[in-house]
């Protein structure tokens, strides 16, 4: 029986498949990586439209009864990307008080973004403040 001695270059490197395997798991790891950071930012833009919404919200609440008259109906306002829609109606039996909606809608890729809030304002000429 005669054994063949290894020549010093066959020990030292990786095979073809060695390399092919590592170069498969490398390219699985880089696109789980860029659908993980797509996915985290469309989540953060949503996440900030929603946030500006909420701000348009409660400003155009602060607003209500100064800026804009407090009266029933129904307004479709646009700034910017948000569509506002609001609606005032008074409250039966209460004089000087209302409920006013405002619904904000803009677009996003997925479809289109909603925030809604209602709440109840009085009419500061009630209070003896200016309309």
């Amino acid at each position: 029986m005669s054994v063949r001695p290894r020549s010093a270059g066959a020990e030292a490197g990786f095979s073809l498949v060695e390399v092919v395997v590592a170069l498969t798991i490398l390219a699985l790891l880089v696109t789980a990586w860029f659908d993980y950071d797509g996915r985290t930012r469309l989540v953060a833009r949503a996440a900030d439209a929603r946030a500006e919404a909420a701000l348009l919200a409660a400003s155009d609440l602060a607003a209500a009864g100064h800026d804009w008259r407090l009266s029933p109906g129904t307004e479709e306002i646009v700034a910017g990307r948000f569509t506002l829609l609001r609606e005032v109606s008074a409250v039966p039996d209460r004089p000087g008080l209302y409920s006013v909606r405002l619904l904000i809608r803009w677009p996003e890729r997925s479809g289109e973004g909603l925030f809604t809030v209602e709440s109840l304002r009085l009419d500061p000429a009630r209070l003896g403040g200016r309309q």
